[in-house]
């Protein structure tokens, strides 16, 4: 009996021994660490797109451009676009846009023909049109009241001296002729546009021209209409008419015929004049010498 409880105690420790045992040598189970990953978001750079369709040969303003993300879609090149960060908006305010651009369309740097460039000017004028300068007097320019990209006329104001048809004497005769209709100024003392310098500029050309007495003005005309300014410059003055808003895309009219001083004033016209002259018979030679009207 002792050996039988002997035997199962023996066997219970046994078992308890080889238990405790299989427990030591089981595989620990792994703990797994999360490891939070860091994603850093990819940087989308921003560029200059156009918020509206925009012509071919207008002014660049800063209000016509936004920012926008640039997105694969676009397939603009990051070295011909305006990145944020880089530059304004209002600093490419002035450049004349050489291509048509669509809405949220990026603009890029060869699109653009800046002011400092020397192919602005040229860029800026029509097909077959010239540019041609001259001075004008502020009473001639309405006194500073035009600006660039007016639209006028211009008249020539002349004298000339004439024989009277009577043969006593010579008369001073004055007459007006529109020489250009609908053209445009394209620069006046230099400045190009409001856009480039602004009140600033502007007030700077106030200064210059209380100054002087003529101020340069530039005309985009065709080659015939420089010749005709040109011409007029040197046979008297010359002034300018602005034109109303509506009237800049109207096809020139028949050019007006010359108006002398005698159809405006009866005052002016030789045959109302009083005489104080005689002529002097020499045989075929004949001489108109003035009378005193002093007694």
């Amino acid at each position: 009996m002792k050996k039988l409880v002997f035997i199962l105690l023996s066997g219970i420790v046994l078992s308890g021994m080889l238990a405790l045992l299989w427990f030591n040598t089981e595989p620990k189970q792994k703990v797994e660490t999360t490891i939070d990953e860091v994603v850093e978001e990819a940087v989308i750079p921003k560029v200059l797109v156009a918020k509206y369709p925009i012509q071919a040969g207008a002014l660049i303003r800063a209000k016509d451009l936004r920012w926008e993300s640039l997105t694969s879609d676009k397939g603009a090149d990051l070295n011909e676009v305006f990145l944020e960060g880089f530059i304004q908006a209002a600093d490419i305010e002035g450049s004349l846009l050489t291509r048509t651009v669509k809405a949220n369309q990026p603009l890029i740097m060869s699109d653009l023909i800046r002011p400092d460039q020397s192919q602005y000017m040229s860029a800026m004028l029509s097909p077959g049109m010239r540019a041609v300068t001259v001075e004008m007097t502020l009473a001639g320019m309405n006194y500073d009241m035009l600006r660039p990209g007016n639209f006028v006329d211009v008249i020539l104001t002349s004298e000339n001296t004439h024989a009277s048809n009577q043969g006593f004497g010579e008369v001073n005769k004055h007459a007006t002729s529109v020489i250009l209709q609908n053209t445009r100024l394209l620069a006046i003392n230099g400045t190009l546009t409001h856009l480039l310098g602004g009140s600033k500029q502007q007030k700077g050309t106030e200064d210059l021209a209380g100054m002087r007495e003529t101020l340069p003005v530039t005309f985009e005309v065709t080659p015939e209409g420089a010749q005709r300014l040109l011409l007029a410059k040197q046979l008297g003055n010359l002034s300018l008419i602005l034109r109303g808003h509506l009237e800049q895309d109207a096809a020139p009219s028949e050019s007006p015929k010359t108006l002398w001083d005698e159809q405006l004033s009866d005052n002016h016209h030789p045959s109302g004049k009083p005489e104080h002259s005689v002529r002097i018979f020499a045989g075929a030679e004949v001489r108109t010498q003035e009378r005193s009207t002093t007694r």
